[in-house]
């Protein structure tokens, strides 16, 4: 998984068959030349990942408003 791309990531992970909510994630970063950073998944990854996530998902264009005050918002642009 990429820092950078993390929302991307996350929704290709829940995309595929196999995924399952009630399962442990077992996180790996990557570093630019998509090779593994080599640390085990005992918690730190994990916690970076959600922390990482929630910060891309509370940034992203569904949501409006000024920081710490943002709500969901319609977005029509597409219609």
């Amino acid at each position: 998984m990429d820092r950078e791309t993390v929302l991307n990531c996350f929704g290709r992970a829940v995309a595929r068959p196999h995924f399952e909510p009630m399962k442990k994630l077992d996180v790996s970063f990557v570093d630019s030349f998509d090779e593994p950073e080599g640390a085990a998944d005992n918690g730190g990854p994990s916690r970076e990942f959600f922390r990482l996530l929630l910060h891309a998902v509370s940034n992203c264009e569904v949501f409006g408003g000024a920081d710490g005050r943002k709500q969901l918002q319609l977005s029509t642009g597409g219609i």
